[in-house]
């Protein structure tokens, strides 16, 4: 699975450099491999994703958790930086295997091998994929630690916590000051 919405121009490049690049080297390694591509694009793209083997573009859906679900490897191979990696904590979210490029989890606390697969090539990001889709325990490694990740360091009760020090920090408060309530 993609996460991705084509009218940015990261994910649209990924996107093209997934289904010309990797993909084909994915299907030849399993023909029964599919791909779901999640996020807004043109009708014209929608129609040419949807054109190739084992490809169905999903456009936009109001709640991509059911069909993240579905997922047994999100693949993320972006090379074009910029951006926060929302793809990857919604796949780690949901206890989803990730490979991804090393632009593609940039920022984040990803450790390959333990949370993420981080592949860079085409042929070697395909191999991680058909590896994650192959070993059920490494996949069940990733799952378990990107989950694991996701909830110790990137929930939102963490994050507001960091920021809310911040704030604080910058106006030169020792204490945090606590809404009434």
């Amino acid at each position: 699975m993609f996460v991705g919405p084509t009218h940015s121009h990261p994910n649209r490049d990924a996107v093209e450099f997934l289904l010309e690049e990797i993909w084909p080297i994915v299907r030849a390694g399993n023909h029964a491999t599919s791909l779901r591509l999640i996020g807004d694009n043109a009708p014209a793209d929608r129609s040419r994703y949807n054109a190739v083997a084992g490809v169905t573009a999903l456009g936009a859906l109001p709640d991509i958790r059911p069909a993240l679900a579905e997922a047994r490897c999100c693949v993320v191979p972006i090379r074009i930086g910029g951006g926060t990696r929302l793809k990857i904590l919604d796949a780690w979210a949901m206890g989803k295997a990730v490979v991804s490029t090393a632009i593609g989890c940039e920022g984040l606390e990803a450790t390959d091998g333990e949370n993420i697969l981080i592949r860079d090539t085409p042929d070697a990001i395909a191999q991680a994929v058909l590896q994650v889709l192959r070993d059920a325990p490494l996949r069940a490694r990733l799952e378990r630690n990107g989950r694991r990740q996701a909830v110790e360091r990137y929930s939102w009760s963490l994050v507001g916590r960091g920021i809310r020090s911040t704030y604080d920090g910058l106006l030169g408060r020792s204490t945090p000051v606590r809404a009434a309530g």
